[in-house]
């Protein structure tokens, strides 16, 4: 070795450790990047689907609307709106649109037909001039409404009452480029032009809205800014929502009579920050487990490197070097190694990031080579005070044990912490890093049965087996403690991809429960039911690229002290429009099914009946509108009243167009005037029927079936098995439930229990046929409940969401699983995961390379005496081959089965936290698609093979050049 001074000695000494030294740069640049990749990309990710899900939000949750009558000084009322939103919210989050709207007046010549008449200041921000020109004196009529009304650009027309009249011009015809926008806050003129009976818009000046003969409103729609709400904004914006209605009410100059405030944006607001706590939670999760394996995997090469210059560093001490000097050494050696590779990481992940994140990156580089040269120094200290007797003190497995029982105890309380804070509640910093920490204790655990379990099989394979073989598992069982390094190393990086696997699996498969209870159809379709309307799914039904459609009852009923869900539909329909997750729903829910009365007559098909009045004889002072209830196929009904016909005692009607044939169930008779003996009973002949009796001198409104209806039988009813469970229900317990929508009380019967209905957005819920819920409802005395939502089934849900809003001609509400859902922030962070197992897998092959070099340069002294003791160059390499595959099968095994037990553990309850009311909506169960993980491991199994075979070479060649030398010799 020749005579070297001590600074001589530190030079040698740190190129023989070069190799070792370029790894643990290596593993702190992979570390680096893929802790700022995972940092930058679940913020940026997160920012980016915040934005997305502000978009696409339905008009009235991206939205808050105040309205109050419209002030005599409309300007000075605008000004202190404006001023108050200003005051309220930071500059630049919110923008705020004004309207006045009238409500419908009648077109003068055209009786029964009103329009609706409205300021709209930006009309022309959000909205195309179809013909004319506009701003312009006169007015602009709604594309569709201006065809509906024969009118077109230069065409005059009138409206008003007899008492006063406005005349106008049409001086432009528009379109709304885009109805669902926030600014039309759902209203159905800026689509179709109607609304209910009512045609419009037609937009004109504020002082032909104030000549008006009816009430003019003035109202402000205040929408979000999406650039500008990031996580303090958005909460900035979230406390002005919460202070504007009694800042409203404050105010001065704004509240003309009376005020109200609409719209579901501060809840939009309020999920978008939840979800955005949970994609920081899962970053969390991911950055440590990379944290873990990243110490892992650099004390393994400080180890290495400490072991592979003890002589030198003998030497040294031995020549003077002081213990601080050593160490001093190692840290420069350390800093030429570490810094680069840090600063390398840093600027490749922002490179990644489109130079982003700048700034987090840097943190985390700094973090990273601080814990590194930690990491090196702290064992260098370790190593020159133990001198030799180091090597003896890594072989013992107490800090394995004492570290692993560490990481179990902090892994049970940040599990504890997940449990306790599940269910939709959030995560703290505790709780967020449990899967990881489970994971990883998992692994410790299992990684250390290799103890016991080396030993054992050693005895195993002593009583049979090959002398290879055998003489491999006692090379195990000698050395096991040197194995538990590498071991760990890999059964974390497989764990992680089972719970990456596990965590995707199971955040799919609660998307898509979450959809059908949410949503219901993949879009959903609902009517205030302030519009009191029928409700059919016949007009969406042929909207293109519309697959199925079903119409449906949304409601709540209450069952004692609980409100709960409660949702009505034809058991068919649920199958063709809600797909097969709804195939056990519709089962359950045709227990329900009633033989319904009644006969069919086709669309269109003209209804022809008699009356016959029967009473004691006097003069009648009461008279009687007939109408009769009909339903189509799945169960909609349709009020259809009944005209005098040619003579006194006939009635005529026309069916329904579209969705027959048509059921006509009951006939109905409304009295005005006062109950009198006059009339006992009326009887309702219709063609080919059997006459319905009706007892008209009970009640004002009065019903009969056509043909034999048990009123005795009560409401079957489906229940959650969440609702059954609260209560104790089970089937055929009766239940008495209040119907909200009516108000009328319903004794039911639970026939079955399932565990999700379609559209209640909750775990409880109540649902029934809705042919059931027509029999129950149209009873003497009840009140029918119609239709109010419409479920849609097709593969391309926005494009059909838009045509609802150009169709619609009611005030309608669109919900699409974009419009609804968070995904879009938490997506990104998913695959943080993933990252994080790729990353694990790479540090765990250079941990595994490191310690088989180390191994290998260890060992060289045994090559002569397996050589003495018969063993070819070939045996030595299959030996040490055995060797090492019976480490590292056990090493996946222990992932796989560590990670598994870790992703059922807690999965659940970490997606339950950081998912927005994925708890409320539905049980999360972990699921698991193996193909992923497979393939991961494959790969990874593939890479470490060709390590082990460089080695093995290695190994070989120095045999071989073994025997070459005692041949020479």
């Amino acid at each position: 070795m020749g005579v070297y001074t001590a600074g001589g000695l530190l030079l040698l000494r740190a190129r023989y450790s070069a190799s070792a030294l370029a790894a643990l740069g290596a593993v702190v640049f992979v570390s680096t990047l893929s802790l700022g990749l995972t940092l930058g990309s679940v913020q940026h990710g997160a920012a980016v689907g915040a934005r997305e899900t502000l978009e696409n939000a339905a008009a009235r949750d991206s939205a808050v609307r105040f309205t109050t009558h419209l002030a005599d000084d409309a300007a000075a009322q605008s000004d202190a709106a404006h001023a108050l939103v200003s005051r309220l919210f930071p500059a630049g989050s919110v923008a705020v649109h004004d309207g006045q709207r009238a409500l419908g007046v009648d077109l003068v010549g055209a009786p029964g037909v009103s329009v609706v008449l409205g300021v709209e200041p930006d009309l022309l921000d959000f909205a195309s001039v179809a013909a004319g020109d506009w701003p312009a004196e006169g007015a602009a009529v709604q594309e569709d409404a201006a065809a509906a009304l024969g009118l077109s650009v230069g065409d005059s027309f009138t409206v008003g009452d007899a008492a006063q009249q406005v005349p106008l011009t049409v001086a432009a015809t528009w379109r709304a480029d885009d109805p669902a926008d926030a600014h039309w806050f759902a209203e159905s003129l800026a689509g179709s032009g109607r609304a209910g009976a009512d045609l419009g818009l037609v937009v004109v000046q504020t002082e032909d809205l104030a000549r008006l003969p009816t009430q003019v409103f003035a109202s402000w729609t205040v929408t979000a800014e999406p650039s500008a709400l990031d996580d303090d904004t958005r909460d900035a914006v979230a406390a002005g929502f919460q202070q504007l209605p009694d800042a409203i009410k404050a105010a001065d100059g704004i509240v003309s009579i009376s005020s109200d405030i609409e719209g579901s944006l501060p809840s939009t607001l309020a999920a978008i920050s939840s979800a955005s706590r949970g994609a920081a939670a899962i970053a969390t999760s991911a950055i440590c487990i990379v944290g873990v394996l990243g110490i892992v995997a650099v004390l393994q090469l400080c180890t290495v490197l400490a072991a592979s210059r003890r002589r030198h560093t003998d030497l040294a001490r031995a020549r003077g070097l002081s213990l601080g000097q050593l160490v001093a050494s190692s840290a420069g050696e350390g800093l030429l190694a570490v810094v680069p590779g840090a600063a390398l990481g840093a600027v490749a992940a922002v490179a990644l990031l489109g130079g982003r994140s700048v700034a987090e990156v840097a943190a985390v580089s700094g973090a990273v080579a601080v814990a590194s040269l930690g990491c090196l120094v702290a064992v260098s200290l370790s190593d020159v005070r133990a001198g030799r007797e180091a090597d003896s003190a890594a072989r013992s497995p107490a800090g394995f044990f004492i570290a692993g029982g560490v990481i179990a105890v902090i892994a049970a309380l940040a599990t504890w912490q997940l449990y306790s804070r599940g269910g939709g509640s959030g995560t703290d910093l505790v709780a967020a890093t449990s899967p990881a920490l489970t994971l990883v204790a998992v692994s410790v655990i299992g990684t250390a049965l290799v103890l016991p379990l080396a030993p054992a099989l050693a005895r195993s394979r002593s009583r049979r087996g090959s002398f290879v073989a055998v003489l491999a598992a006692r090379q195990v069982a000698g050395r096991v403690v040197r194995y538990v390094v590498p071991v760990l190393a890999i059964a974390i990086a497989v764990a992680s991809a089972v719970f990456a696997t596990g965590i995707a699996t199971t955040w799919a498969a609660t998307q898509r429960a979450a959809q059908f209870t949410g949503t219901g159809g993949a879009v959903a379709v609902s009517f205030p039911d302030e519009q009191g309307g029928a409700v059919t799914s016949a007009t969406l039904a042929d909207l293109d690229d519309v697959d199925a459609a079903s119409a449906l009852v949304l409601s709540t009923v209450t069952v004692g002290a609980d409100t709960v869900p409660f949702v009505a539909l034809h058991p068919g329909s649920a199958v063709r429009v809600l797909g097969p997750q709804a195939q056990s729903f519709a089962a359950a829910l045709e227990t329900t099914t009633p033989d319904a009365p009644g006969f069919d007559i086709e669309p269109g098909a003209p209804i022809a009946a008699t009356l016959e009045l029967a009473g004691d004889g006097r003069e009648r002072v009461a008279t009687f509108a007939i109408a009769v209830w009909a339903a189509d196929p799945q169960g909609a009904l349709v009020r259809v009243p009944l005209a005098a016909g040619d003579t006194e005692d006939a009635l005529t009607a026309t069916a329904p167009d579209g969705g027959g044939p048509w059921r006509v169930l009951a006939v109905e008779s409304q009295r005005t005037g006062p109950a009198a003996p006059s009339v006992a009973r009326l009887t309702v002949t219709l063609e080919s029927q059997e006459p319905v009796t009706i007892n008209a001198q009970v009640r004002v409104t009065s019903r009969g079936f056509f043909g034999e209806v048990d009123d005795s039988v009560p409401l079957p009813v489906v229940v959650t098995s969440a609702y059954a469970e609260r209560v104790g229900a089970v089937v055929g317990d009766p239940l008495t439930v209040e119907l909200d929508v009516s108000g009328a009380s319903v004794e039911s019967e639970v026939t079955a229990i399932v565990d999700a209905m379609p559209g209640v957005a909750s775990r409880l819920g109540i649902a029934t046929d809705l042919r059931a819920l027509n029999l129950a409802t149209l009873r003497d005395g009840a009140a029918p409940v119609v239709a109010n939502a419409v479920s849609l089934a097709t593969a391309h849900p926005q494009r059909v969401a838009a045509a609802v809003s150009r169709t619609a001609t009611d005030t309608s509400l669109v919900s699409t699983e974009a419009s609804t859902s968070q995904q879009p922030v938490l997506a990104p962070a998913l695959t943080a995961f993933w990252l994080a197992a790729i990353t694990a897998a790479l540090l765990a092959i250079v941990a595994l390379a490191a310690f088989l070099v180390d191994d290998m340069r260890g060992r060289r002294g045994e090559i002569s005496v397996l050589r003495a003791l018969g063993f070819s160059s070939r045996d030595q390499s299959r030996t040490r081959g055995a060797e090492q595959a019976v480490v590292l099968v056990f090493a996946f095994a222990v992932g796989a089965v560590g990670g598994a037990l870790a992703t059922a553990a807690t999965v659940g309850p970490f997606l339950a936290a950081v998912v927005p009311a994925a708890a409320a909506y539905v049980r999360i169960w972990p699921a698991f698609d193996v193909v992923p993980w497979l393939i991961f491991c494959s790969v990874l199994a593939l890479v470490i093979a060709a390590v082990c075979s460089v080695v093995l070479r290695l190994v070989r060649r120095d045999a071989a050049r073994a025997v070459d030398e005692e041949r020479a010799s």
